[in-house]
């Protein structure tokens, strides 16, 4: 049986699919960036992992790799094993499809084009700044939660026994305001600890100030006005609708190895 040839017709066909996959990957990340973000989908990397870790979840989710790197791939811990993540000078790289939403983009896309307000503390509370839903939020809290874990860690590490037994005392109390349900209790703490990240972005990223969502100002009691909690609602309606898109065309490649996929460019 002869092999169709590609017609002319074809390949527009093909260079028009490509193009509006690449528009519908930029607008779900869009909400994310401060206006007049890039976002090239052509630096975007889905890198698969082995069936059996699939749909577990682990620290290490994503990464940005800046311009100019030259360095070797990135060995990470999975499970008992250890498994090596190619690591190309410029891209944005998601570990595993189940990885792949918006938010994880936007931060990683932010670290890339340098807007990430200058640190990954800041990074992750822009996170929480720009949320178009309500699992934004939720995953943001969880971030700033490991962000405080870690620093009641290396507060142990150099403590003395008896000042060790105040910091557990304190890392207990703090982890259960985190574990808690009350909303403002989690709010306050997050303005107590990092209050002065959000000051300094507030004072030198004024376009992120002025783009808070209304998710992020009912979250810290911030009243939205009326417009803005329509919009909320709008919004997390499309987001929704994008990241199943998203999540079906992804895995959905995984499962037939394309590799020509505009979203799953070379590392996949």
């Amino acid at each position: 049986m002869s092999k169709k040839k590609t017609t002319i017709s074809d390949f527009i066909s093909q260079q028009m699919n490509k193009q509006m996959a690449d528009v519908e990957f930029q607008m779900g990340i869009k909400p994310y960036m401060p206006e007049g973000s890039k976002i090239d989908p052509k630096k975007a990397r889905v890198h698969a992992l082995p069936p059996e870790y699939r749909d577990k979840d682990f620290n290490v989710k994503a990464f940005s790799v800046p311009e100019g790197y030259t360095g070797e791939g990135y060995d990470l811990p999975y499970g008992r094993d250890r498994i090596e993540i190619p690591a190309e000078s410029g891209t944005v790289n998601v570990i595993g499809a189940k990885q792949a939403t918006n938010r994880l983009w936007g931060h990683e896309y932010r670290h890339q084009e340098d807007q990430d307000a200058g640190s990954e503390i800041r990074n992750r509370l822009v996170d929480m700044m720009m949320s178009q839903n309500k699992q934004d939020i939720n995953d943001s809290v969880d971030l700033l939660k490991d962000e405080e874990f870690r620093r009641y860690k290396r507060m142990s590490r150099r403590s003395s026994p008896e000042e060790l037994k105040e910091i557990n005392k304190e890392w207990k109390e703090v982890q259960a305001i985190y574990n808690g349900k009350d909303q403002s209790a989690i709010a306050s703490r997050i303005k107590d600890r990092f209050g002065y990240e959000l000051t300094m972005i507030e004072r030198h990223d004024g376009q992120l100030t002025e783009n808070q969502s209304p998710f992020y100002k009912g979250f810290m009691g911030i009243e939205p006005t009326r417009k803005e909690k329509k919009s909320a609602k709008r919004m997390d309606k499309i987001t929704a609708k994008q990241q199943k898109k998203m999540r079906k065309s992804l895995l959905d490649a995984q499962k037939k190895g394309r590799k020509d996929v505009s979203l799953l460019p070379d590392g996949f």
